[in-house]
């Protein structure tokens, strides 16, 4: 489920520098882009200037903590999905986390289990309430912006008017679609494939044109 986030953006907050730039190339490994903050204040900078869709918060940050840097990005954000870091004892902090509508929290220092737990539950919400996949089923996900179809985690292959149908039937879901319109859009694409080969052709023969005038010279 994890590779699902190669769609989505994360604000990472973490104020010990070794600590962030190990959980930052990991988290970039997931993640199509990966914006770090070292403190509370630049933790709010960086999510008004780029509104990630995923931010971990260490609970225990300089300048502004990370409490309230989740509250102040949930009244502008109610869709981000926040996970909180803490340490067992800031354990009191959690009755107010419960408050702000996280995804999870974790206790430090964090399992490698446990993260990937966690980042697989933050895939599955964000696949729910995001425009970019289509749920086809329990295992099957289909992603709009590139038409691929994904089973679990192996990407299915499919043949070029496979792909159109499908992209048909997902821009038509709710509606009645015709054998007319399946009809059209498949001979729109052998149009386009014919288009295709001749133009490829077209070059291939350009480029042995001189070929040939030097020989007859």
């Amino acid at each position: 489920m994890r590779e699902y986030l190669k769609e989505f953006t994360l604000l990472y907050a973490e104020d010990e520098s070794q600590v962030q730039t190990k959980m930052a190339e990991y988290f970039e490994t997931f993640f199509k882009k990966v914006y770090c903050a070292s403190n509370g204040q630049e933790a709010l900078e960086l999510h008004q200037q780029y509104l990630p869709d995923v931010v971990i918060l260490d609970i225990n940050m300089p300048k502004i903590n990370g409490l309230e840097v989740a509250q102040r990005i949930r009244k502008k954000n109610s869709r981000a999905k926040i996970i909180m870091l803490i340490a067992h004892s800031e354990k009191e902090f959690l009755l107010q986390a419960t408050e702000i509508d996280m995804s999870k929290y974790l206790i430090k220092p964090v399992s490698p289990y446990d993260l990937k737990l966690v980042l697989n539950k933050v895939a599955s919400e964000l696949i729910l309430t995001s425009n970019k996949f289509i749920k086809l089923s329990e295992d099957v996900t289909y992603f709009i912006e590139n038409d691929t179809l994904i089973s679990k985690v192996n990407e299915i292959d499919l043949s070029p008017k496979e792909q159109k149908l499908l992209s048909l039937l997902v821009q038509k879901r709710g509606t009645c679609v015709t054998f007319e319109d399946i009809t059209f859009q498949l001979s729109l694409l052998v149009l386009v494939l014919t288009m295709s080969l001749l133009a490829i052709a077209a070059t291939s023969a350009m480029q042995q044109l001189p070929l040939l005038t030097v020989r007859l010279i």
